[in-house]
């Protein structure tokens, strides 16, 4: 398929807003600078045209932060969190139901974009899908039950 070059962005998959709730819940408080770069500098990210990206933060129940400013918009939306007392476990989706979210939302917004044909898409989708079930539930073991 011929395509434009199109400026591309990385995208955590499930949300990073997603990984780092669910991450502050299992810890049991507030996450560090430190833990909170590490972690999303490890986490499950594709490289999509800048319009897809938009188009999937877009069907996110919450905007998602962007991985290259993530303490400070991390910073700012937990201080807003405290602020408005919500519950840090109920502002997003667990990543596991984000990460399915993510996956069909990308099903639907891919195709519109002509990225790749629907087979490479598909391909793409469950990789990704593996690749970020297998990044959590390591993640999930890194926590004390």
């Amino acid at each position: 398929m011929h395509q434009e070059e199109q400026e591309q962005a990385a995208v955590i998959i499930p949300s990073a807003m997603s990984l780092l709730c669910w991450a502050e819940t299992r810890h049991g408080e507030p996450l560090e600078q430190v833990y909170v770069e590490s972690l999303l500098g490890q986490a499950p990210a594709m490289q999509l045209p800048v319009p897809v990206t938009m188009a999937l933060n877009e069907s996110r129940s919450v905007p998602d932060i962007d991985p290259q400013e993530a303490w400070s918009q991390w910073s700012c939306l937990r201080r807003k969190i405290d602020e408005q007392g919500l519950a840090i476990d109920k502002v997003v989706p667990e990543p596991l139901d984000q990460l399915s979210s993510d996956i069909r939302a990308l099903s639907e917004i891919l195709p519109k974009f002509e990225v790749a044909t629907p087979e490479v898409v598909s391909h793409q989708l469950k990789v990704m899908d593996d690749y970020a079930r297998q990044f959590v539930e390591a993640l999930a073991s890194t926590f004390p039950h």
